[in-house]
Order: C-alpha cells, then sequence, then structure tokens
C-alpha cells in the first residue's frame, strides 16, 4: 500500500521501530475482494475481519487508515519472536478536518485520537509529551529527539494525562513534566516509565529525588534510599 509522503517526516523514513510499522503498512494489498496483510485480511483484536470498502481503502498516516465510510487505527507489535497486527475502527471521526500529529496521534475539529485500539480522547486541548534527550544524546544523535517526539505515547490535556490513549488516574496534568529520560513528575509524585507504563513511585521523596544520570534508570536517587529500592515496591 502506498503511505502519503506527508505520513512520516522524512528525516525519520530509516529509523527501527517507525520502519518497521512502514514496512507493514507497504504489505498491505488491496483485492478485487478484501484488503489483506501478509496474505491474510484485515481483522480487528478478535480476529475477526472487518468489513471494509476495498475500494475506497487508503492510508492517512503510519498508524491511520480510512474507507469511504470508517476510519481505522492499526496495532503493530514485532518481537524476536512473535508479531501481532490488528484494526479498530475509530467512531466520530470527521474525515474533513482530520489531521495526523504523529505517528500514534490524530485530531479532528471535535476531539483527539491514538489509533492503537481507536481510543477517543475527549479533550479540547491536547499536547504530545515530545522527546527527552540531554545535550550529549543530542549531539551524538541528532535525530533522536525528532524521533522520540514522533513516537511519542504520552499526551497532555487540560483535564488528564494519557497514556496509550488511556488517562492516567491520580496524575495532575497542570504539573506533570518529563525530568529525565526515564522519569516523570508531578506536584505530588514521581513516575517511572517501564514499557507501556507509568509506574508511581510510592513513598518516594520528590523533594530530593535526583537523576544522577540517564544512562541507567537505576541511576536516581532520594535522600533516604537509591531508587531500586521504590522500584523494587511500586
Amino acid at each position: 500500500m502506498q503511505i502519503p509522503p506527508t505520513a512520516i517526516p522524512e528525516n525519520l523514513l530509516n529509523i527501527y521501530g517507525i520502519s518497521a510499522t512502514r514496512m507493514k503498512v507497504e504489505q498491505i494489498e488491496i483485492t478485487p475482494n478484501a484488503v489483506l496483510v501478509n496474505g491474510v485480511p484485515l481483522h480487528n483484536s478478535r480476529k475477526i475481519p472487518l468489513i471494509l470498502d476495498q475500494l475506497s481503502f487508503h492510508c492517512l498516516g503510519l498508524c491511520f487508515f480510512a474507507d469511504k465510510n470508517e476510519v481505522y487505527g492499526m496495532s503493530y507489535k514485532q518481537s524476536s519472536s512473535s508479531e501481532k497486527c490488528f484494526f479498530s475502527t475509530i467512531k466520530g471521526v470527521d474525515l474533513s478536518s482530520f489531521e495526523i500529529l504523529n505517528m500514534y496521534h490524530a485530531r479532528d475539529k471535535n476531539r483527539y485520537y491514538f489509533a492503537e485500539g481507536g481510543k477517543q480522547i475527549n479533550e479540547e486541548n491536547l499536547t504530545i509529551v515530545p522527546g527527552y534527550v540531554t545535550d550529549q544524546q543530542h549531539k551524538e544523535h541528532p535525530q533522536l529527539k525528532d524521533t522520540l517526539s514522533w513516537v511519542s505515547n504520552i499526551t497532555i490535556g487540560d483535564h488528564g494525562v494519557y497514556l496509550r490513549g488511556k488517562k492516567l488516574p491520580g496524575v495532575d496534568p497542570k504539573s506533570f513534566r518529563q525530568i529525565g529520560f526515564y522519569y516523570f513528575s508531578d506536584n505530588d509524585h514521581i513516575f517511572y516509565k517501564a514499557g507501556e507504563q507509568l509506574i508511581k513511585l510510592n513513598g518516594i521523596d520528590i523533594n530530593s529525588f535526583h537523576i544522577h544520570s540517564d544512562q541507567s534508570p537505576y541511576d536516581a536517587a532520594d535522600k533516604f534510599k537509591p531508587v531500586i529500592e521504590y522500584l523494587q515496591v511500586s
């Protein structure tokens, strides 16, 4: 399937993770009877084939697609031993005002959307948390900040903080910020990002919490003990 030139920033085309998803999209094939990926009809998370109009089906962004009736979000996970790819119908989209924001997020005149799972984010304003890089990292890897921003799955709205399109309970959007490669904070908490989770570190002293280095998530502490002791119980 052809990907629109505007779907991916040109300087990120060959970045791993982005390029893996791009290659998966390029494997989508439209036939007279179905839309296939690797020879299998596009299906939802329960492996039920989607009923869609293959003649009008097209790519909007790397994880967003549409036919004449619906907009769809693609979920794609790849590991060394497995691969999962499925599509979710995104309800209530105004296609005439639909705009891609990054790999996973889009908006129209009514709300914001997260591709994976076809989630709606009902906020009037939504900010994608940009990639966090140190000066040294930026010097050594100039594309790193753009890459991390393009694949960011954390957003801040007026009414909440969202991870992968899902609102996080008990997080203050007004004070939420990234303070290190692995860590975030609001006025009352420190959070550790572990893969697709944002973990609140219970009992940590936020005022004395200090990150010594971004090379490892364990290279941080508060005045009482190293962060690894909080990670083991959170």
